[in-house]
């Protein structure tokens, strides 16, 4: 449904008489993100006499702005004007106009505002042109119009937004030999800023594993996977590689072959060769698919959110566990080895045969320090500790430093979290643990659509 258009007339009665008036329209109230929008462009003469119309001083200028009230950007390769206010734009085609203008004459043009302006942002546009009449000395303003632009979806079940950006693990293969785990320390991250993930890969079985065929001499060919990551927008679109980075040649370093109960941990940066520049909600999964079966095993959903700009800061905002064993250690009911996978149980039997992962059942939230809030300081404060047998936290400690006063509140907090234990049989134990608490912006531009 389009948006009410104010009165042509009544803007240009407020700043005098001009002798021209101008009108827009658009048949496309709603577009699709990454498609064009044509505005009619209607200038008519109300004078009462022949007038001279001339745009190549840029007399006409068109005007988006954004739902917050801001100027759009202008498109990557759209025409800006000469003089210093360079988010205006006049119309490329000048063709359209009669010179001289007859009284009572009209006439009309299109104006294509996506190639002037950036409008691949999903959100709601308010589009006027202006002009001056420099015979009589006065500025001309027409209606205002609005479109709604709409994220492209590609799938039936869009993502849900609201979902934490921990979002849980899942597989596709029953028992599997593998297991793939991704994490970050920035799932909020400004508009144009790096992305990197983190990968832990376990090989669960009795065999050496392979996560490529290059890496995989003398591995057989069941325990042989393809790699892959599937990266998804808000819309459930594919990621789109960006196109000012080209593939440079080079080679990847080799690592070999997974040993059994072995795990290996690599980072990267996503957002080098992948456009993740727009404002939203993304997606990132890993996929591993064996290349006997083609059976797919598939690590947790990791979510990034993409702001424009931030307007109040604090935390944490999210938060990575990663536990782990590193020593073997006795129970009552057997000896767990160094090493040895923990697992998320959910059921009884889970419970009663495997190694399962502390879980964590009261929570303390650090508080954001003023200092740190001054200095707008976003970042991630990397704890270690201990979850004993009782589900108590000890020797807690900084391993990754953000300052600001945020370790010392990181510390104070985690100290009063409590857990059930981890447990091998029914049997608790203590878990090494390691957390990463991530401090950022609370309150950001989005598009409305991502709130």
């Amino acid at each position: 449904m389009p948006w009410p258009a104010t009165s042509a007339a009544s803007q240009t009665a407020m700043l005098g008489s001009p002798g021209f008036s101008i009108t827009i329209s658009t048949s496309d109230a709603t577009i699709k993100s990454g498609t064009e929008l044509i505005v009619t462009l209607m200038i008519s003469n109300i004078s009462n006499h022949a007038i001279n119309l001339d745009l190549d001083e840029a007399d006409y200028r068109v005007e988006v702005r954004d739902e917050h009230g801001e100027l759009a950007k202008p498109a990557q390769n759209g025409r800006t004007l000469a003089d210093s206010d360079s988010q205006f734009t006049a119309p490329k085609d000048k063709s359209f106009l009669t010179i001289p203008m007859q009284t009572g004459e009209t006439t009309k043009a299109q104006i294509n505002v996506s190639q002037l302006f950036d409008l691949s942002w999903p959100g709601k546009y308010t589009i006027s042109v202006q002009g001056y009449d420099r015979e009589n000395k006065a500025q001309v303003l027409s209606n205002m119009i609005g479109v709604t632009v709409v994220q492209v979806q590609c799938t039936a079940i869009p993502v849900n937004r609201s979902a934490t950006p921990e979002s849980g693990s899942r597989t596709r293969t029953a028992n599997p030999p593998v297991s793939v785990t991704l994490s970050t320390k920035r799932h909020y991250v400004r508009a144009g800023d790096e992305i990197v993930i983190e990968e832990s890969v376990a090989n669960l079985s009795d065999s050496p594993i392979a996560t490529s065929p290059f890496y995989a001499p003398g591995v057989h060919v069941k325990d042989v996977f393809d790699e892959s990551l599937d990266m998804k927008d808000s819309g459930g679109c594919p990621v789109k590689r960006r196109p000012d980075r080209q593939l440079a040649g080079g080679s990847r370093g080799i690592p070999g072959a997974l040993m059994p109960h072995q795990t290996r941990k690599d980072s990267g940066t996503v957002s080098y060769w992948n456009d993740f520049r727009r404002p939203g909600v993304y997606t990132i999964q890993k996929i591993l698919r064996s290349q006997k079966t083609r059976q797919a095993i598939v690590s947790n959903i990791l979510t990034i959110i993409v702001f424009e700009d931030c307007m109040s800061y604090g935390g944490p905002l999210s938060s990575d566990q990663v536990y782990s064993v590193d020593r073997p250690t006795r129970t009552p009911v057997g000896t767990i080895k160094q090493g040895q996978p923990l697992y998320e149980c959910k059921t009884g039997r889970d419970y009663s045969k495997k190694a399962c992962a502390p879980v964590l059942i009261h929570r303390v939230d650090s508080r954001y320090t003023e200092e740190a809030r001054q200095a707008k300081l976003t970042g991630t404060v990397v704890l270690g500790f201990l979850v004993d047998d009782r589900g108590k936290t000890a020797d807690v400690r900084v391993l990754e430093s953000l300052g600001k006063g945020l370790d010392e509140e990181a510390v104070a907090a985690v100290k009063q979290w409590k857990y059930k234990p981890g447990l091998y049989k029914g049997e608790p134990f203590p878990v090494n643990a390691r957390v990463g608490l991530e401090f950022g912006c609370l309150s950001a531009k989005y598009p409305k659509e991502f709130h």
